[in-house]
């Protein structure tokens, strides 16, 4: 394979809080040490709709009459978790990701909401990270969670994103619900599979060679700098994907989605979609 020009990468409107964050809590996978940052993201989320808007005044969660107020002391505590290979978020809570230091997470909230910040095992022996129930609060610091995986596959996103900035292993699966949004600086694996159920967005840049993505909706794929052997992609909806495959892509488009690619490969498409496929000047 050739060597791949660094190219700088374009990063989803929907990962742009996942990227502020990052720069709150560590700056991604490769950064040393289990401390926290504080800044500012501003966000509501409706426990009772599952809405999430942009205002001013920090972050609330939950019935307004019953909210906790954040005590605005930034608060980081560390929770060891054996052997983290899966991890399902579920709450309005912004991951960093990365693979060195000891296994568990590092939780960033002012002090009196930290335990409200749930960092459960499930029964499937998934990682599962929340808010706790019937629960309502508010504050001027964003949750964040500073997860130490070395040996994770699988993540999925309900709500907030994910940033890592150097992913290594021999798979990854990542499914994004609603907009969910994920960020991967430089990933080197054999194999990745992406899902996206709404207007998720997900950036990723490195080398696998066997890569899926799959979009239903209205989700953006940005992997135009991830060279792929052999890469297939299917849009039932109005996503759209751009990809880098070397030998063979494989397009299944049944929406108006459009696939954007660069490199050689051998093309096919099948779908009746009205979106397109087209390949990017040299």
């Amino acid at each position: 394979m050739k060597t791949r020009m660094k190219t700088p990468m374009k990063t989803p409107m929907k990962t742009g809080f996942v990227l502020a964050l990052s720069a709150l809590f560590l700056g991604g996978c490769n950064h040393s040490g289990n401390d926290g940052g504080s800044g500012s993201w501003l966000s509501r989320f409706s426990l009772g709709t599952g809405v999430l808007r942009v205002q001013t005044g920090g972050v609330q969660y939950g019935d307004p009459a019953e909210q906790v107020k954040g005590s605005d002391r930034l608060a980081n505590q560390w929770r060891p978790i054996p052997d983290i290979r899966s991890v399902v978020v579920q709450g309005p809570v912004d991951v960093v990701l990365r693979q060195d230091g000891n296994e568990g997470v590092t939780v960033h909230a002012d002090d009196n909401i930290v335990p409200l910040i749930t960092t459960d095992v499930g029964a499937d022996g998934s990682l599962r990270i929340g808010i706790r129930p019937h629960t309502a609060f508010r504050m001027a610091h964003p949750i964040g969670v500073t997860l130490f995986a070395p040996r994770l596959e699988s993540i999925v996103m309900s709500a907030g994103g994910i940033n890592c900035a150097e992913f290594e292993g021999d798979r990854l699966r990542v499914e994004l619900r609603g907009a969910g949004s994920a960020r991967f600086d430089e990933i080197r694996a054999k194999e990745l599979s992406v899902r996206l159920a709404g207007a998720g967005g997900i950036s990723v840049a490195g080398s696998v060679p066997e890569q899926n993505f799959e979009i239903d909706g209205s989700g953006s794929v940005d992997a135009g700098d991830l060279a792929g052997q052999n890469v297939t992609v299917r849009i039932a909806g109005r996503g759209s994907a751009t990809l880098w495959a070397i030998e063979t892509l494989k397009a299944d488009v049944t929406g108006a989605g459009n696939v954007h690619y660069r490199g050689m490969a051998t093309v096919t498409r099948t779908g009746t979609g009205s979106g397109t496929v087209q390949r990017q000047p040299q």
